[in-house]
């Protein structure tokens, strides 16, 4: 087992990973993604709305199936089969297709455009931060753990902000 470098020791193994590593999960860190995100209301908005239209056309894909099917393939009891009038069916489905497209566009690339301004805007804030430390911050933290910070805890960001935005539409 590693030992537990001096001056941590009062902490235990759990309090040693929080001060190094840093939380699993710090809502703070969350209220202050969301203050990036309040700026770029609009994209948001947009990505909601291509969300929505996509689950809407989403579902009456199956809809307009049935509805084809039961009136037009399958005819009620003692009629004959209306063959001449399934065009429209197949006008509609290319139709819901096409919006179901157009809204999956409209979603993905307004999150797209708000994810990066939020990632630019907070890259260039934590390059502000950097240029204010004094170079003793430097001397005490190392190179690799602030190359992380910047590089990979911001991507990480960025997978956040995707993948919640897909799970708001999957609930």
């Amino acid at each position: 087992m590693a030992s537990i470098p001096t001056g941590y020791g009062h902490l235990g193994q759990a309090g040693l990973d929080d001060q190094v590593l840093g939380k699993v999960y710090d809502h703070t860190v969350v209220r202050r993604l969301l203050q990036y995100t309040l700026g770029y209301k609009l994209w948001a908005f947009l990505s909601a709305f291509g969300m929505m239209g996509y689950i809407v056309t989403m579902v009456s894909q199956p809809l307009i199936i049935a509805w084809g099917i039961n009136s037009f393939i399958i005819p009620p009891s003692g009629e004959q089969t209306a063959w001449g009038n399934i065009h429209i069916v197949g006008l509609i489905f290319v139709g819901n297709a096409i919006a179901l497209m157009l809204f999956n566009f409209i979603q993905y690339a307004s999150l797209a455009r708000a994810s990066v301004n939020v990632l630019y805007d907070l890259r260039r804030d934590m390059f502000a931060h950097l240029q204010k430390q004094p170079t003793s911050f430097f001397d005490r933290n190392e190179v690799g753990r602030i190359m992380s910070r910047v590089q990979n805890d911001v991507h990480q960001l960025q997978e956040f902000m995707d993948i919640g935005i897909v799970t708001l539409g999957d609930i």
